[in-house]
């Protein structure tokens, strides 16, 4: 604990003062089982406050690069992006934050602006990221969520538990 404590930030959260944590979400929700589930002695959790002259952009900006012991998933990733981009960072500027190019950034974009039953789909583990994202740039896009619905209905009836390009409808 001591050698890497939780990033975190100050801000209102209505009318409260919080803290919202920038860097160590894992360790927090690891800390929290250990002591919730298996019983272990945890008082207290080391945090660090960001410099105040810290901007909540700057934090952001940080996140994708600090992030090393889990990679983000392809929605976690575009969801940061679409927050970047309310920041007023370019796709360039994303994809250089990222350490990929500005095409994986748009499919990123796409994904996280997609409806929410298909980022759903995606979040369970029933659809790839990549399959949501080809089919979003498909010819129809409008029958995303029903042509994706109608993939992990026909993955489950093979005994499947994720859809593939196979699964999807005619």
């Amino acid at each position: 604990w001591e050698y890497k404590p939780l990033l975190t930030f100050a801000a209102k959260n209505g009318k409260n003062n919080v803290l919202f944590i920038a860097d160590g979400e894992s360790r927090y929700r690891a800390a929290l089982m250990a002591r919730d589930e298996m019983g272990a002695d945890i008082e207290s959790i080391p945090v660090r406050m960001a410099p105040e002259n810290m901007s909540i952009e700057e934090i952001i900006m940080q996140l994708a690069p600090a992030n090393e012991a889990r990679a983000f998933t392809p929605l976690e990733k575009g969801l940061l992006a679409q927050r970047m981009i309310s920041y007023r960072k370019s796709v360039s500027e994303i994809a250089a934050n990222f350490k990929c190019s500005t095409e994986y950034v748009n499919q990123l974009l796409l994904l996280a602006s997609a409806p929410s039953k298909v980022r759903q789909m995606v979040s369970d583990g029933a659809v790839p990221a990549a399959l949501a994202i080809e089919v979003l740039r498909g010819p129809e896009p409008e029958k995303a969520v029903q042509n994706l619905q109608q993939a992990v209905a026909n993955a489950k009836a093979q005994g499947k538990t994720k859809a593939t390009a196979q699964h999807m409808p005619e």
